[in-house]
């Protein structure tokens, strides 16, 4: 009767085990916020991207369209640059799949980028486009 007991006792043992392991392992493997898309345009109607281009016209505003996944409640930056000059935008994400966007009134004609990072700083996502 002991030997049975202390089976049954090492089995739930192991068992427990298991589901610490596996809700350990469930937890590292959390892919957190992703950019599923992500469209340059020139307006942003009802949701939707209007009139998407990777050319502007100089003192114009610049959308900056993204389409995530994960990371209800988080907040992503976006990095406008152009040469030295340098301006972030934060955006919060409300749900687990969620459209949003920001936008810049570009007055600096020349290469710019857009660039999207999560809170800890990785880069998700990075957009090109031109300001004439």
């Amino acid at each position: 009767m002991k030997n049975q007991l202390r089976i049954i006792a090492a089995g739930i043992s192991l068992w427990l085990m298991a589901g610490v392991a596996a809700a350990q392992t469930d937890d590292t493997t959390d892919a957190g916020v992703q950019v599923v898309e992500s469209r340059l345009c020139r307006a942003v109607k009802n949701r939707v991207v209007e009139d998407e281009d990777s050319t502007f016209m100089l003192n114009s505003k610049v959308f900056l369209w993204l389409r995530t996944t994960g990371g209800a409640g988080s907040q992503l930056t976006v990095t406008w640059r152009s040469g030295t000059y340098e301006h972030t935008t934060t955006l919060l994400l409300g749900g687990s799949t969620w459209r949003t966007w920001a936008s810049k009134i570009v007055r600096v004609a020349g290469e710019w980028t857009a660039t999207v990072t999560d809170e800890r700083g990785t880069v998700l996502e990075e957009k090109r486009f031109e300001v004439k």
